[in-house]
């Protein structure tokens, strides 16, 4: 075999490795460690897996075999297989049933280099396959087993390129575990193809680039391999250790080109046009990017970002410190009219937008959405990048500029929940009475989020309309209770907003807080004088509207301010409790019908009798017991005119406790002492007899 010099594996000593895993787990645990969180045993790639299976304490063979001979591979037990193979107990060609492993693969992956000898011996072949496709090669050169691996390579049926399921050949995995003493074995294979693919398109050079194997980088660069190779997704072994962040790895690839191959796989783009420049930056790889900054350092992709946009949008300070150094322009704009301080603005991350502007980086720029760094800031809430921006009287120009949506930096702000930089932005004088989309002044999108901060810095102003309407005749107070703030509707109202206004559909404060169900704000604006009664443009009360909801506990607040609101109809006839049962609000419906007062020879006798007739078809048993209940219960069983109906013959049938309880409101006493009198009219020839274990019907009492 060729000898080639391999770069020496890091090994470290038992002790070390122990330290070192004593001080990850003090890490991990460390609440104020920067370390991101995961288990100890990632924080380090081990040498080989099999060290990293007995460091977590896993065996190799957990997996039971049903055959005998299986089994005693896995126990490597040699004179026993040698025995059962010999007999004829079992063939060399016997498979588990379940993984489809034979006998070689089970040794290969144990590292039982005299059992793989012994099958071998006896004819097993080599190039086997396991359910996953891997062949004994395949095991052994993943576990870093370079004697098993040495045993399988000198065999003259061999297949060195086979595939497993996943299109790995046995150097894919090698490979990709760092292997290098493996690697070398397997490319010293006259048929060995040292840039196969597998099905993701990926070569052995590729995986280990995304792996960080200097080592194996090196080797297979010096046997040949094609860096120039893209892999389905169009990426070529320097874009994986550009993402990933591999400087060292990216140096080992590029330190085989010349200057100008150098210069071209620098500038090589994925389909989106993404340089491992921009990859690098886009992960905050700061070390990379030095590597890998070339006379292009400036490239655009599809998007039109440039790798230093990339690092300013992650808010990577380091990364964004390099590129400036090594050149990158900041005041180039993406498609979208977005440049690297338009995006650093928007970080909570101060030195990194300091550090562009030190650079000149312009902050008058506005993108095609109309949005300045102002915005940006205000958008995520940067406060520190904020009053950093309003010191520089270039961007303080744009303290009210508006975006294509009309929105100023404070509307913006608002909008964003941004409270912080909101009354920052009104404390350094933002307009308090500019107008966005919608007609929304700031004190409407205020008051619509409940901000009593900003509410109050923006009453305070006296410029400030406290009932101005939107495009939709709505003003703040409408919004508050929208919302649900009641401080903010009590501070609305000290400063004299008005109780009565009403929006573009007729709708009070009180409608829109009955709407959404806030109780709190219902009660708070019946005390402050609101007309309870008052109509929207359908006839809807607040009643109406709080039953159409579902709201019981705004329906019950309603009713104990203004009780006759129960027998308020709307446009079209309908009282809040006919809402209710349209809704099926039943227990809404419940209270309101308790609370209506009983008249004769009403019409609402003929709707609660259908309500009953369907109640009972659809099971809504709330419904049925409340009408029993209620005043108006001989509504629920006399058809219109008091004719015959059969509601009560269906609720016997099927709910006969509750056609006890109807019953029972047939028994009138008009004192301790007065005759009891009996009406069942309403029921005809049906009754339940109480104590008995079925109901009568049609029997006729003489």
């Amino acid at each position: 075999m060729n000898q080639t010099t391999i770069p020496l594996l890091v090994q470290d000593s038992g002790h070390d490795r122990q330290q070192q895993q004593q001080q990850c787990v003090v890490d991990v645990d460390d609440k104020n460690s920067n370390i991101r969180r995961r288990p100890p045993m990632m924080l380090k790639r081990a040498i080989s897996v099999r060290e990293r299976w007995e460091e977590i304490g896993v065996t190799a063979n957990t997996h039971k075999y049903k055959s005998e001979l299986l089994q005693k591979v896995a126990e490597n037990e040699y004179e026993t297989c040698e025995q059962l193979l010999q007999s004829g107990h079992d063939k060399v060609t016997t498979k588990d049933e379940e993984t489809h492993e034979t006998g070689l693969h089970i040794a290969a992956k144990n590292g039982f280099v005299t059992l793989m000898q012994l099958f071998l011996s006896c004819g097993a072949d080599c190039n086997a396959q396991d359910s996953s496709g891997k062949s004994p090669l395949h095991l052994a050169a993943t576990k870093d087993y370079f004697s098993c691996c040495q045993v399988l390579l000198v065999r003259p049926e061999l297949e060195v390129n086979i595939m497993n399921r996943t299109g790995d050949t046995p150097l894919h995995h090698a490979a990709r575990e760092g292997r290098a003493h493996v690697c070398l074995t397997i490319l010293d294979h006259p048929k060995v193809m040292i840039d196969v693919q597998n099905k993701r398109g990926m070569t052995p050079l590729h995986l280990a680039a995304q792996e960080d194997h200097r080592a194996v980088i090196s080797l297979l660069l010096n046997k040949g391999a094609n860096w120039k190779q893209q892999d389905k997704y169009s990426y070529m072994p320097i874009h994986y250790a550009a993402l990933k962040g591999f400087p060292e790895s990216c140096e080992a690839i590029l330190s085989f080109c010349n200057k100008n191959e150098r210069e071209s796989q620098l500038k090589a783009g994925l389909r989106d046009q993404k340089t491992p420049l921009m990859l690098a930056a886009k992960g905050g790889h700061h070390k990379c990017c030095v590597k890998l900054v070339n006379s292009n350092i400036n490239a655009q992709d599809r998007e039109g970002n440039t790798a230093l946009f990339y690092a300013a949008a992650g808010g990577f300070e380091n990364t964004v410190a390099e590129l400036l150094k090594c050149g990158a322009d900041p005041n180039i704009a993406n498609k979208k009219g977005n440049s690297p301080i338009l995006e650093a603005a928007g970080k909570r991350r101060v030195n990194c937008l300091q550090r562009l502007i030190e650079k000149n980086a312009s902050v008058a720029i506005i993108n095609k959405q109309g949005k300045t760094v102002l915005h940006q800031a205000a958008q995520k809430n940067a406060q520190e990048c904020l009053l950093l921006l309003l010191d520089i009287p270039e961007a303080r120009k744009h303290l009210d500029s508006k975006d294509t949506e009309d929105c100023t930096p404070l509307h913006t702000a608002i909008k964003q929940e941004a409270v912080e930089c909101a009354n920052y932005l009104l404390e350094q004088g933002a307009s308090p009475t500019k107008v966005c989309k919608g007609g929304m002044t700031p004190l409407h999108l205020a008051a619509d989020k409940g901000y009593t901060s900003v509410c109050e810095k923006l009453l305070a102003n006296s410029l400030v309309h406290v009932s101005q309407e939107n495009c939709k005749k709505a003003t703040p107070l409408h919004l508050a209770a929208m919302h649900g703030s009641v401080d903010v509707c009590q501070m609305l109202l000290r400063k004299g907003a008005r109780v009565t206004a009403v929006d573009e559909n007729g709708r009070s404060a009180l409608h829109i807080a009955s709407i959404k169900g806030h109780d709190s704000v219902i009660r708070f604006l019946a005390k402050k004088g609101v007309p309870q009664r008052a109509k929207d443009d359908t006839g809807n009360t607040g009643l109406h509207l709080a039953a159409s909801g579902g709201w019981l506990e705004s329906c019950q607040v309603l009713v104990n301010s203004a009780k006759a609101l129960v027998s308020d109809a709307d446009h079209n006839g309908n009282l809040p409790l006919d809402t209710a049962f349209e809704k099926k609000h039943d227990e809404v419906f419940k209270f309101l019908l308790m609370q209506l007062p009983l008249k004769k020879d009403d019409e609402r006798a003929f709707r609660l009798h259908q309500y009953m007739h369907s109640a009972l078809k659809e099971k809504r048993l709330i419904v049925v017991e409340a009408i029993i209940d209620s005043a108006w219960w001989e509504a629920g069983f006399s058809g219109e005119n008091g004719h015959h109906c059969f509601n009560f013959q269906v609720l016997l049938e099927e709910r006969p406790h509750l056609a006890l309880k109807a019953q029972n409101n047939c028994i009138q006493r008009t004192d301790s002492d007065a005759k009891v009198t009996y009406d069942f009219r309403f029921f005809e020839f049906n009754y339940y007899v109480e104590g008995m274990n079925h109901y009568i019907l049609q029997y006729h009492l003489m």
